[in-house]
C-alpha cells in the first residue's frame, strides 16, 4: 500500500492506549507454543525470595558459565557435539565496588552463591555467604570480594541508595573496572543467575500414530506382545515424558523430532543417547524417562501392557511475550507464531542452534536470532549472552575463533542492542573486550586492509550451510563488507563513549575499506558484488547472495542496482530457492530494508509456509524444499542430523512481519521510529512492537484507515499523506 518510493514522512504525536483496542479482533492462529496452547498446563513456579534488587556479575561471566553447563549437558545427552571456538574464561573471583553517600544510618544486606568479604572504606567488615550490616551516615566506599568455586561469582545487594546493580562496578582483578552486568529477572535472592528455574509445561499427546497390535481406550493405550505406537506431542521441546504402566514384559522407548527418527532402530545413527528400557512387574507403576528433546515418542513392548496418563513435561526459558503480529492471512499468522515458538524452544540462556543435535550456541545463529527475539520476548539478557559468546575468548587468537568471521557478528549484535534499547550500557560493559576484538582483527589484515582466511579450528569461512556457494578459502567480499560494518560500528561506539580520536580513526578505516571493496569487488556491468579473491589471490568473479545482502545491510549496495538484483540476479542463482540456510534472517532483513516486502513475503510463504503445510511445528536449520523426505532430515552425512527446531530460522518470519509488512525501523535517535506499512494483499494488519519506552501499537485496514498509538515521549514517522484515525 505504501510503496518503497515514499520519501517524505509525517510526524505523528504518540498517545497512550490499550493493547486490547488493537488486538482483540484478531483471530488466534493454531497454537504453536506450549505457553499459549489451551491443551497445555503450566505448572506453578516455586516461591521466590524477591528482593528490591537483582544479582550482578562481571560482564560475560554468566555467558561463560552457562556455556560450560550447556556443553556438559550436551555431552551427556547428545551423540555428536562440536563447538564453535574458544570462549570467555570462567572466573571464580570478582570484585564489586561503588561510592555512596548515606543521609542516615542504612542497613545493607547481601547474598552470594558461596562466599564474600565485605569492605567499608577499605576495612574488612563482614564475610560469609550472606549478611546484613548497618552503615553510618556519610560518604563511603563499598567493596565486595566474591569467591565461588565452580559457580558464577555474583552478588545481590539491597539497601536504600545501593540496591544492585545501578552504580556498581565490577572487575576480575580489582583494578580494571566496568559496569556490572545484571538483569531484573534475577531478583530472587535464593536463585542465582546460573541456576535460573525454567517454566514447566505439561503437554498431553496430540495424536496416536502407526499403532501396531494395540488399541486406544478411554485415554489408555492397550499394547499386545510385539505392539508399538508413536505418540505425537505436537511441540518439539526439551523435557521428560512420564506415564503409568501396568502389565508384563519390557517397554522400549525411541524419541524423535520426526516420525522417521522415532521409527529408527539403528543406535549408531541416534542423535541423542538411547532411552532406557523398563521391565514391568505386573503391578501399576510410574515411569519417568530421562530428559530428551522430542516431538514424537515410539513405545514398544514384548509383553502385554497398558500405558496411561502419558504426559510430556517440557522446560521453557521464562521469557515474557512482548511483541505480537496478526493479519488477515491466517496462514502467515501461523508462520509467524511458529517462528516465535521455534525461538522460544531453542532458548536456554542463549539462542541455540538446536535443542536436539548438540544443544549449543553458535555466534552467527545467536546474533541472527536476536534480530527477531528482542521484538517478541523480554529476554535482553539472553541476547547479551549471545554477544559475549560471539566475542569469543578474552584473549583472542586466530585458531580460537573457530570460524574466522564469526566474531564479526558480535558487533552486529551490539549495534542492534543500541537500536532496540536506546542506551549504550551493553557496549560500555563489554568495552574492553570489544576494543580487544578490534585490535585483534586489525593485527591479521592483509596489505589492502582486507581479512583473508587464516589457519583456524575450522579452516574456512562459513556464511551459512547453503550450497549456493562452496566453503570459502580465500578473501570473500562478504567478509570485507562485514568488517566494514564493524569499523562503522566501532566509530559510532567510540563517539558514544566520548573517545573522539578513536571515533575519527575508525571512521577513516571504514571509508577506506568501503572504497577498496567497491574498487575490487563491485561489478558495475552486472550490478553485483563478485565473490572476492580465491585462495590463490585471483579474482573470483562468480556471484552468490552473501555479498549482496551484506552490501544492502551495510548501506553500500547501489540503490540503482536493487531492481536488477531481485529481478535478474537472485532468481538465476543455482539452487537459490532450493537450499535455504541459517543466514536467511540477515537476508530477509536486507529484503525489507530496500522495500522488497513482497519478495520477502513470497519466500517466507513458499518455504516456511510449505514446511508447516507438511505438518511440522517448528522450523529447521536448513530447508531443502525439493529434496526427498529422507533427504530433508539429513545433515553432516547423518540421516537425522538436521535440527528441526533451530532458533535462527525462526527469525525470518518475524523480521518479514515487523520490518517488512509493518515497515518498522529505528532511527539514529532513540525514541524516534518509522512505520511504513505494506498491506500487500491483506485486508488488515495489526501489531504490537516493543520499543525502549513501551510498545507501539497500530492497526491498518485496506482503504487506508490507520490507528497508531505509542508511549509518551515516542515519535513516530509515517509516510506523508497517511491519515491517522
Amino acid at each position: 500500500m505504501f510503496g518503497m518510493n515514499v520519501v517524505k514522512f509525517l510526524f505523528v504525536a504518540a498517545v497512550v492506549c490499550s493493547t486490547a483496542r488493537f488486538l482483540s479482533a484478531a483471530p488466534a492462529p493454531e497454537e504453536y507454543s506450549p505457553t499459549t496452547d489451551v491443551r497445555v498446563k503450566k505448572l506453578p513456579r516455586p516461591e521466590f525470595d524477591v528482593w528490591g534488587a537483582a544479582y550482578m556479575w562481571y560482564p560475560g561471566q554468566l555467558a561463560s558459565y552457562l556455556h560450560r553447563k550447556l556443553a556438559s549437558d550436551s555431552v551427556e545427552r547428545c551423540n555428536f557435539v562440536f563447538d564453535g571456538g574458544t570462549y570467555f574464561t570462567p572466573s571464580e573471583f570478582v570484585v564489586f565496588e561503588r561510592e555512596v553517600y548515606f543521609e542516615k544510618e542504612t542497613v545493607v544486606k547481601w547474598r552470594t552463591p558461596q562466599k564474600t568479604e565485605f569492605f567499608i572504606d577499605g576495612e574488612k567488615t563482614a564475610s560469609g555467604r550472606n549478611g546484613e550490616t548497618p552503615i553510618k551516615s556519610g560518604k563511603h566506599s563499598l567493596r565486595f570480594e566474591v569467591f565461588a568455586k565452580g559457580r558464577l561469582p555474583c552478588l545481590i545487594v539491597e539497601g536504600v541508595g545501593v540496591s544492585s546493580p545501578e552504580g556498581w562496578n565490577s572487575s576480575l582483578d580489582g583494578e580494571n573496572k566496568v559496569p556490572a552486568e545484571s538483569s531484573p529477572i534475577f531478583n530472587d535472592a535464593l536463585t542465582t543467575p546460573d541456576r535460573l528455574v525454567d517454566d514447566l509445561y505439561e503437554i498431553p499427546p496430540r495424536g496416536i500414530l502407526k499403532p501396531k497390535n494395540c488399541a486406544v481406550k478411554n485415554g489408555s493405550i492397550l499394547l499386545k506382545k510385539g505392539g508399538s505406537v508413536i505418540v505425537d506431542f505436537w511441540h518439539i521441546e526439551l523435557g521428560s515424558v512420564s506415564l503409568k504402566c501396568k502389565g508384563n514384559g519390557t517397554l522400549s522407548f525411541y524419541a524423535g523430532e520426526s516420525v522417521a527418527e522415532a521409527e529408527n532402530d539403528n543406535v549408531k545413527t541416534f542423535e541423542q543417547k538411547p532411552l532406557p528400557k523398563f521391565s514391568l512387574s505386573g503391578t501399576a507403576e510410574k515411569i519417568v524417562l530421562p530428559e530428551t528433546a522430542l516431538r514424537y515418542l515410539r513405545i514398544e513392548t514384548d509383553g502385554d501392557c497398558e500405558a496411561s496418563d502419558i504426559v510430556f513435561t517440557a522446560k521453557l526459558y521464562p521469557a515474557k511475550r512482548t511483541g505480537f503480529f496478526r493479519c488477515s492471512d491466517e496462514r502467515f499468522n501461523r508462520i509467524f507464531e511458529a517462528g516465535v515458538a521455534t525461538i522460544h524452544s531453542s532458548t536456554r540462556g542463549f539462542y541455540l542452534d538446536g535443542i536436539k543435535r548438540d544443544f549449543l550456541p553458535w555466534p552467527l545463529d545467536a546474533i541472527e536470532s536476536t534480530l527477531a527475539a528482542d521484538y517478541v520476548f523480554d529476554a535482553r539478557q539472553v541476547s547479551r549472552n549471545g554477544y559475549s559468546l560471539s566475542l569469543l575468548s578474552d584473549k583472542p587468537t586466530v585458531f580460537g575463533t573457530g570460524i574466522l568471521d564469526y566474531p564479526l557478528h558480535a558487533l552486529v549484535g551490539f549495534r542492534h542492542d543500541y537500536a532496540r534499547f536506546g542506551d549504550i550500557k551493553t557496549s560500555e560493559m563489554y568495552r574492553p573486550r570489544i576494543v580487544q576484538l578490534f585490535d585483534f582483527y586489525d593485527s591479521i589484515l592483509d596489505e589492502r586492509g582486507f581479512l583473508p582466511l587464516r589457519k583456524t579450528k575450522w579452516p574456512f569461512f562459513l556464511p551459512g550451510w547453503s550450497k549456493v556457494y562452496p566453503r570459502w578459502k580465500g578473501t570473500p567480499a562478504y567478509v570485507q563488507i562485514m568488517l566494514y560494518e564493524n569499523w562503522k560500528t566501532a566509530s559510532k561506539f567510540f563517539g558514544l563513549w566520548g573517545d573522539n580520536v578513536s571515533q575519527e580513526k575508525y571512521a577513516k578505516k571504514a571509508e577506506k575499506l568501503k572504497s577498496d571493496i567497491m574498487k575490487y569487488f563491485w561489478d558495475s556491468k552486472r550490478g553485483v558484488f563478485i565473490n572476492g579473491f580465491d585462495k590463490h589471490g585471483e579474482l573470483d568473479t562468480g556471484v552468490s547472495h552473501y555479498a549482496q545482502y551484506w552490501g544492502i545491510l551495510a548501506d553500500i549496495f547501489p540503490e540503482s542496482a536493487v531492481g536488477n538484483l531481485f529481478e535478474n540476479v537472485l532468481p538465476n542463482l543455482p539452487k537459490y530457492r532450493e537450499d535455504i540456510s541459517i543466514e536467511k534472517a540477515y537476508e530477509i532483513a536486507a529484503y525489507t530494508k530496500v522495500g522488497r516486502v513482497r519478495d520477502a513475503y513470497n519466500l517466507i510463504s513458499e518455504v516456511w509456509g510449505g514446511w508447516l503445510d507438511e505438518g511440522h511445528s517448528r522450523f529447521p536449520e536448513n530447508f531443502s524444499p525439493k529434496a526427498s523426505e529422507s533427504d530433508k532430515l539429513k545433515f553432516y552425512g547423518r540421516p537425522f542430523g538436521l535440527s528441526l527446531c533451530h532458533a535462527s530460522l525462526g527469525a525470518p518470519p518475524i523480521i518479514a512481519a515487523f520490518r517488512g509488512i509493518c515497515g518498522f525501523s529505528e532511527t539514529e535517535n532513540p525514541d524516534e521510529y518509522v512505520l511504513k506499512p505494506n498491506l500487500l494483499d491483506f485486508q488488515w494488519i495489526q501489531a504490537e512492537i516493543p520499543v525502549r519506552k513501551g510498545s507501539i501499537k497500530f492497526r491498518l485496514e485496506r482503504g487506508g484507515k490507520l490507528n497508531v498509538c505509542a508511549p509518551s515521549g515516542v515519535k513516530i514517522f509515517l509516510p506523508s499523506g497517511v491519515k491517522v484515525f
